[in-house]
């Protein structure tokens, strides 16, 4: 049998010159997209990768959807983006017990996808976003802007990945999959309305990277790893 670090690298190959192709990602975006589908295949299985792509042609998509209304924002994935987005994911795969990694892993990619739904989708409501949802109303794009189409987005998402994680680990994953993404992205958002703008240079990329690994962390609480 093939090992699944070899089907992984080549497939993430693949995926590489795909984004790349149309121009998706940056080239150091590819590699980091490379790397990972190694990463999630070889360590984590079919599941995983599922998760991973359901992050990677979801978020590609509802950010065709948005492409253009949001300032200063490159619509083109650079490793540091991946790496915010799904690194967390790959890092909990490895350090999480066995019974339970697949399930947290596919939380903290469940809330770097819920977080995209809603940043993306929520671009295109007619109202203008609130500040965390019941505060005041903020400009287009602002972090920590919140709006209910964009909200509704997070939710469907964070079900999807639910969904996903139920097909290839039993409907007991879905529950904490979904609940995980859902914090993850609640996180994301109260992040961004505090101390993003803080943080200079990478501030969005460090706040991504926290909420995953937050939304993973709370799925790995209620899987109950031992």
């Amino acid at each position: 049998m093939t090992d699944p670090w070899v089907v992984g690298a080549a497939l993430g190959a693949v995926l590489a010159v795909v984004l790349w192709a149309t121009r998706s990602v940056t080239p150091s975006g590819a590699l980091a997209g490379c790397g990972l589908t190694a990463v999630f295949l070889g360590a984590g299985g079919w599941g995983t990768l599922s998760a991973f792509g359901l992050l990677v042609v979801g978020g590609t998509w509802v950010s065709l959807l948005g492409r253009g209304r949001k300032p200063g924002r490159t619509r083109r994935r650079d490793a540091a983006q991946a790496l915010a987005n799904a690194g967390p994911a790959a890092a909990l795969l490895v350090c999480a017990p066995p019974d339970v990694a697949a399930v947290v892993a596919a939380a903290a990619l469940g809330a770097a996808w819920s977080d995209t739904a809603s940043s993306e989708v929520g671009l295109l409501a007619r109202g203008r976003p609130r500040m965390l949802m019941v505060g005041p109303f903020v400009e287009r794009g602002r972090d920590g802007g919140m709006t209910l189409l964009g909200t509704g987005a997070g939710l469907v998402a964070a079900l999807m990945a639910g969904a996903i994680a139920a097909m290839f680990g039993g409907i007991s994953a879905m529950v904490p999959v979904v609940v995980g993404a859902v914090c993850g992205n609640i996180v994301d958002s109260a992040l961004g309305a505090t101390v993003e703008r803080r943080i200079c240079c990478y501030g969005n990329e460090v706040v991504n990277a926290l909420a995953s690994a937050c939304g993973g962390s709370v799925a790995w609480l209620l899987a109950g790893g031992t």
